[in-house]
């Protein structure tokens, strides 16, 4: 399983992706989104709820084409592209 984490505006942001467990979205230790099965390509999203930054979308994409890849974009602004 792969893991990417962030604070953003103090809350704290957790994406898993995993073979057989799916992909989840956290947000502050809730799931605000779930995509079981294996493919490619998974797109997931989610709002921050409450506190400092209240309604700032965010959207995750995703991708495994030879290395896991994680965008994760809060208001169209990408915060974390990685390749690992």
């Amino acid at each position: 399983m792969k893991t990417w984490e962030l604070y953003y505006k103090s809350h704290f942001i957790k994406i898993t992706n995993g073979f057989f467990s799916g992909s989840v979205l956290f947000v502050d230790g809730d799931i605000q989104d779930f995509i079981s099965g294996f493919s490619i390509n998974k797109k997931m999203s989610g709002e921050i709820k409450i506190g400092n930054g209240a309604g700032d979308r965010i959207k995750i994409r995703l991708t495994l084409l030879g290395k896991h890849k994680c965008i994760i974009f809060i208001n169209e602004t990408i915060l974390l592209p990685t390749f690992k």
